[in-house]
């Protein structure tokens, strides 16, 4: 698992993903990505099918970001003021709070 470097969330629940893992991904706009929040991590699948009924999907937007809901934010503990450590790993990236944000 490649870490990379820590991403802030916006004042709208928007988490850019970093350029070099949208590549290495091959993610570009509009991809569509499945959120499994588990805990206080958040978990993004990287798919190529339609995802089902009731499954939270990301889009990413034109500048690589992606729209995290304000009840799942709440439902993971995080905050518009949270750093999120990111990292990737096969078909899926991994946010999670930045144990050493500032």
């Amino acid at each position: 698992m490649e870490r990379y470097n820590s991403r802030g969330i916006d004042d709208v629940g928007r988490v850019a993903l970093p350029g070099d893992l949208r590549h290495k991904l091959g993610l570009n706009e509009k991809y569509k990505l499945l959120l499994n929040p588990i805990g206080t991590i958040a978990v993004l699948l990287k798919t190529e099918d339609k995802p089902g009924a009731g499954k939270l999907v990301c889009i990413l937007d034109q500048l690589g970001r992606i729209e995290i809901p304000r009840d799942v934010m709440q439902t993971l503990g995080w905050k518009i003021t949270n750093k999120l450590a990111v990292y990737g790993t096969g078909n899926e990236i991994i946010l999670m709070l930045d144990e050493n944000q500032t």
